[in-house]
């Protein structure tokens, strides 16, 4: 083996243990949602498990959204607010977020909500 093979081989080993060891320690550190949290205006209405499915009906004074928990993964199937937006977006353990602007709608993940929010972020 050259000297060149054997530094391009420690770099490579190097990386590939670099990449291992950053997804162990975010793995370890950063909490996954376990639940989503319904958010109407600024007022939190109810909280909703990942890990159970089922289908919940949540109503405001400006709409219907219908809340569907399976598999870890939440959605809105259905919405009666224009354009339907809300219906393309999803939470998972890993986060994301649901908005129904329309009808003044936040669906966030739980560790979203302890690490805090304000009127921007819902």
């Amino acid at each position: 083996m050259k000297k060149a093979d054997k530094i391009l081989l420690t770099v490579i080993t190097l990386s590939a243990v670099l990449i291992l060891a950053g997804g162990f320690i975010y793995r370890s550190c950063c909490k996954r949602a376990s639940a989503v949290e319904v958010w109407v205006s600024d007022e939190k209405m109810q909280s909703y498990p990942l890990d159970m499915d089922g289908v919940y009906e949540i109503t405001t004074a400006e709409g219907h959204n219908t809340l569907k928990i399976e598999k870890g993964e939440a959605r809105i199937i259905d919405a009666d607010c224009p354009g339907g937006d809300c219906m393309k977006m999803k939470i998972d353990q890993n986060g994301g977020s649901i908005i129904c602007l329309p009808h003044k709608l936040s669906i966030i993940p739980d560790r979203v909500a302890a690490e805090g929010t304000d009127a921007v972020t819902r």
